[in-house]
């Protein structure tokens, strides 16, 4: 129930998956997914210059960085460049801006894993 032209409180006494954050009963909540992903990377920036892409962001050390795009007329193109034992939060990507990129689709996909072989879940979009 709510009253007044604006809302300050709000009081539920339904527990339901939306306010628990769960899927249903028998899957993880969502601190439980967060509490076992705790040295999963995390890609929070990527910049881009001539020479290549500077990536920003938590847990990236000793694996990869892959780099996809769009080709016109054809399958993702994909480069992946190994990272150092010590580039944890940094990260270079040596890369020239392709001439064969899709012209609807002018993006920069950036996943990363890190050392653990733990995988970003999403991709960092930048535009080419």
């Amino acid at each position: 129930m709510a009253a007044g032209a604006a809302v300050t409180k709000v009081i539920s006494y339904g527990w339901d998956p939306f306010l628990t954050c769960r899927l249903n009963w028998m899957t993880p909540s969502l601190s439980d997914d967060l509490h076992a992903s705790w040295n999963a990377p995390l890609i929070v920036g990527a910049t881009r210059n001539a020479a290549g892409i500077a990536i920003t962001g938590r847990n990236l050390a000793g694996g990869t960085i892959k780099v996809q795009y769009a080709r016109a007329g054809a399958a993702m193109k994909t480069g992946t460049v190994a990272q150092g034992p010590d580039e944890a939060s940094a990260a270079w990507v040596p890369f020239t801006t392709p001439t064969d990129v899709d012209p609807r689709r002018p993006f920069l996909y950036i996943t990363a894993v890190n050392g653990t072989g733990r995988s970003s879940t999403n991709a960092y979009v930048i535009p080419l």
